[in-house]
């Protein structure tokens, strides 16, 4: 949240009058109308809810505009009107009284907390506002329209971003990695549209005489058609084939076993197609090393174009374990940067894990035990001790306890395990002596956060204090090191300090900070562990289902798809410790990617036969591929845009609460998860490659799928999605590094492996004579495991056919003609010269894919232990922090699902408001009511919790060619 500047009362709207306060340290008078809340059942205890609400009584009209934030209707969610509309005609839909919460007042919550908003241009709000990050004018990218405002803005007009006029450019505001995500989707989506107009011409030899029988295959529906289904096949004698099951299609003579007939396919691919193949294969190579180019360009570009936090700032790894003095750091780095001196702030992290999930635990039993009150009883809060809830609870009779709360019956304690205020009192006197007992020894310090007032300064400071990895393996805080030549890039004159550039302050995992290396292993082992156990439970649903018919194997891979994400989620965050969001999001992405990789692609080559690719039954392998493709296509966006979890929320749950902060509590959003997103995108890639030979309109399936992704997603992250961290680019670089690697080796190796396995039967003609037993003429036959019988007539000249192996996976790399045995060849002239080019063109693909891994992998290793001096991408900005348009510093909190607000765990007595992205109105601020630090004010006098300071800043000037604009210290 940026600083707020006085605004003298301004019209927001015909009619409308805001009086705008100078006095900050009282937000409950931000807004002056002349409305009076008395009618509307809202008292004193209702906090923010006084300056929500517009109307009388419960009862809404459609006409009726929200006067508070100047929203007319059409502004609002459809969501937010047709709840109103409801409320209207139906009292079951809103049971509460006129004294009771406003389902209004929580629809407001949503629109102006959980939902993403942007400054409105144009106002002599937004025009007298704009000092608070210097001129908008003065911006660097000249072209960007929309300012992303604070959740909870209220010093200037804002609006939602819109969920399809919003630019592209624009999704950068919600982080450098949601931008390029979008960026990405985009061009891989025109990407696969260009693979099937490449892939067009293979699509009509598929759907031809010359390839099929035409008249049969027109019967299958138009997304099958274009693919290498063969239905032109024939029974051809194989004496040897009797006992060669392979999940052939056999058949046997009614009067003699020793008539054996397998179902031979007639339908060829040869080099024509491979060369169209290639050039696809060529297309997508070059179109993703050109995007891949781009997109690292592009992230520099925008990282230069949009200031935050992270560019001014850096985090030490290795502070001494007593440095808690915020003013030592200071005067520190002041010595270290005599040129520029200016530091904004300074946060020292506490390691005090144990303790503040402590403190986290006795406030949900608090949150508990309020639930349990009767209707108007208060827990009686001691001024003086300010959330020591337990006065007069402690000493109270069993009998005035059911007085002041609930009864919970002893079945639904037994049977739901539901608990009653004893229970909670109990909890909270344990928790609270436990936190006494963590609290009795001073914490170490773990971490230091460190903002300029400069982007070069910063970069100075990582330049100055840079040490190589290896010297960081080798060299503990408290050793001497006489590397450094000057003594004042020593802390205390003898201490080396680790420093890196910081991640976004939205990012930081507080709890997670200062967690042993050994436990980190541990952890990821442990993780990958289960995920590996997942693959393995997925691909036995999915061999289960896929025994029943294609349609149901794609509906049990869409669903595990739907599962798997969330489980890996919960999984990750339960059992590893990341320190940044970024890192997180990357480890839950690689998990879920390669599960769903094996999942929706490769599981459904294993369990499916090799002779049952071409079928047209539902068991084959086409058949699946094409129904996950619509499943793809259809489900997974329905699924998203629905909400149904949201809605039911916010429709069903939230209007039968009795509080309006247990109301509100029901509008936070969906949770919006980068690497779900990313790893949708990848798998539909990988699909689409995967089986690119035989059914080349996955392309097109593939780049449909990818725009109406685009569109859901942008319209979920506008109107259903909460509050998201500045994510940066950790997930595109590790994709442009290792999975689109690994996606165009698949892609070579299946291209060269598929033509080279065509037609998929495991047959080859000896081309001798057939056996004496198989006279010429009609033969009846049994289809072997049926009662069905077939006709099959044996001409004169007709060869013997012997079971060979086609799957050029069993017969090893490459996959070239060469790997045919002298005798068992099944490949024509036109196929050998095709599996010739593919095969030479996967060994290429495979060596260069290697040589990119290895590379990478080395430059890493060499950049994290041997790299000399610190590497900065692009030139360092001329703006200063506090003209940036966000400058949010480190403010050391946690997030629960049970409180509407962070949880701050940090001493916030120095720190300036605009430090904060995010603002309560009902609280004044340092908003201690939101800080667990004050719980047991009695903890706050050992040095067991953060601490956090901010330094103003000199007066300086930004000058432009059109004006000058002064940015004054508040």
């Amino acid at each position: 949240m940026t600083g707020r500047s006085s605004i003298d009362d301004t019209k927001l709207s015909e009619g409308v009058e805001v009086s705008w306060v100078k006095d900050l340290n009282d937000p409950m008078k931000a807004f002056s109308k002349n409305i009076s809340t008395s009618n509307l059942g809202v008292t004193e205890n209702d906090g923010f809810i006084a300056s929500f609400l517009n109307t009388g009584a419960s009862t809404f009209d459609e006409s009726q505009e929200d006067t508070v934030y100047d929203d007319s209707l059409k502004d609002m969610t459809w969501g937010r009107r047709l709840a109103r509309y409801l409320s209207t005609k139906y009292a079951w839909y809103d049971p509460n009284d006129e004294g009771g919460p406003k389902l209004d007042a929580a629809w407001a919550y949503f629109e102006h907390f959980t939902l993403p908003r942007h400054h409105v241009r144009g106002t002599a709000m937004f025009e007298a506002g704009s000092q608070r990050w210097g001129s908008f004018r003065e911006r660097r990218n000249k072209k960007d329209l929309l300012e992303k405002a604070d959740y909870g803005e209220r010093s200037v007009k804002t609006k939602m971003y819109h969920p399809v006029k919003t630019p592209e450019k624009e999704l950068s505001d919600f982080g450098m990695g949601i931008g390029i995500y979008f960026w990405t989707l985009r061009v891989l989506s025109i990407i696969c549209f260009l693979a099937g107009v490449f892939s067009i011409s293979n699509m009509l030899y598929y759907h031809s005489d010359e390839y099929d029988n035409l008249t049969a295959k027109d019967a299958l529906g138009f997304g099958i058609q274009l693919s290498a289904i063969c239905t032109k096949t024939e029974w051809v004698p194989c004496p040897t084939c009797g006992d060669v099951r392979d999940n052939a299609v056999i058949a046997k003579g009614f009067t003699s076993n020793d008539l054996v007939f397998v179902l031979r396919n007639e339908c060829h691919a040869g080099f024509e197609q491979a060369i169209w193949s290639f050039a696809t294969l060529v297309c997508v190579v070059v179109s993703i090393i050109v995007m891949n180019a781009i997109s690292e360009k592009r992230e520099i570009k925008l990282d230069e174009s949009a200031q935050t936090t992270s560019d001014y700032s850096i985090m030490i790894s290795n502070p001494p374990t007593d440095a808690y003095d915020v003013n030592e750091w200071k005067n520190f780095f002041e010595m270290l940067l005599l040129e520029t001196p200016e530091v904004v702030s300074i946060t020292v992290s506490i390691d005090n894990k144990e303790l503040i999930r402590t403190l986290l635990k006795r406030r949900l039993a608090i949150r508990n035990l309020e639930s349990l009150l009767k209707p108007g009883e208060t827990l009686n809060y001691n001024d003086s001790k300010e959330n020591d809830v337990l006065q007069g609870f402690t000493t109270m009779t069993e009998s005035k306890l059911l007085q002041t709360f609930k009864n919970v019956p002893k079945w639904k304690q037994n049977l739901f395990g539901f608990k009653d205020a004893t229970y909670y009192l109990k909890q909270i006197q344990d928790l609270e002596q436990r936190a006494h007992t963590l609290a009795e020894d001073e914490k170490n310090v773990n971490r230091v956060f460190v903002i300029f007032q400069t982007e070069k300064s910063q970069r100075d400071v990582l330049a100055a204090l840079y040490t190589p990895g290896y010297k960081q393996s080798l060299k503990g805080n408290n050793d001497n090191d006489s590397s450094p030549k000057i003594e004042r890039k020593l802390f205390r004159g003898k201490h080396v300090l680790h420093v890196t550039e910081a991640a976004e302050p939205s990012a930081i995992h507080w709890l997670n900070l200062g967690v042993s290396a050994g436990r980190k292993i541990v952890g990821f082992a442990a993780s990958y562990i289960s995920v590996l156990g997942t693959i393995f439970a997925g691909a036995v649903c999915v061999y289960l289902a896929s025994r029943h018919s294609a349609s149901r194997a794609a509906l049990v891979i869409a669903t595990i798809n739907q599962i798997v994400p969330r489980f890996s989620t919960l999984i990750t965050n339960s059992i590893e410790s990341h320190e940044e969001e970024g890192s997180l999001q990357a480890s839950i992405y690689i998990k879920t990617t390669i599960f769903k990789w094996v999942n929706t692609a490769i599981v459904t080559a294993v369990i499916t036969p090799f002779v049952h690719t071409l079928g047209s039954e539902s068991d084959q392998i086409i058949m699946k591929v094409f129904w996950i493709f619509m499943f793809e296509l259809v489900t997974n966006p329905i699924l998203l845009i629905a909400d149904i979890s949201g809605h039911l929320n916010r429709h069903i749950l939230a209007p039968r609460e009795k509080t309006q902060e247990r109301m509100n509590l029901h509008f936070q959003g969906a949770e919006f998860s980068l690497a779900a997103r990313y790893t949708e995108l990848m798998k539909i890639l990988f699909l689409a490659v995967f089986y690119s030979a035989i059914y080349p309109a996955g392309f097109f399936f593939a780049s449909a799928s990818m725009i109406i992704n685009y569109l859901v997603d942008k319209f979920c992250l506008c109107r259903m999605y909460g509050h998201t961290a500045l994510l940066g680019n950790a997930i595109a670089r590790f994709n442009r590094n290792t999975f689109f690697v690994i996606i165009l080796v698949v892609y070579a190796l299946m291209l060269s492996r598929d033509y080279a396995g065509f037609s998929f039967d495991n047959l080859c003609d000896t081309r001798s004579p057939i056996a004496d037993q198989y006279g010429v003429g009609d033969h009846i036959v049994y289809v072997d495991g049926t009662k069905e019988s077939k006709t099959v007539s044996v001409e004169e000249g007709d060869t013997e056919f012997h079971f060979c192996h086609q799957d050029m996976f069993r017969l090893g790399f490459p996959f070239l003609p060469t790997q045919q045995q002298e005798n068992m060849k099944w490949m024509t002239d036109s196929q050998e010269q095709a599996s010739y080019l593919l095969g030479r063109t996967s060994e290429f693909v495979v060596v260069l894919a290697a040589g990119l891994l290895l590379k990478y992998i080395i430059v890493l290793l060499w950049d994290s232990f041997f790299k000399k001096s610190y590497k900065f991408s692009g030139k360092p900005s001329q703006q200063r922090f506090y003209e940036i348009r966000e400058h949010n510093g480190y403010i050391p909190h946690v997030q629960c699902a049970s409180f509407l607000y962070p949880l701050l765990i940090c001493d916030m007595s120095e720190i300036s408001e605009g430090f904060i992205d995010w603002n309560d109105p009902s609280t004044p601020y340092p908003y201690n009511k939101h800080n667990l630090i004050y719980d047991i004010p009695s903890l706050s006098k050992n040095k067991v919790f953060s601490y956090t300071a901010s330094w103003e800043p000199s007066p300086f000037h930004i000058h432009s060619e059109s004006e000058n604009i002064t940015l004054k210290t508040r």
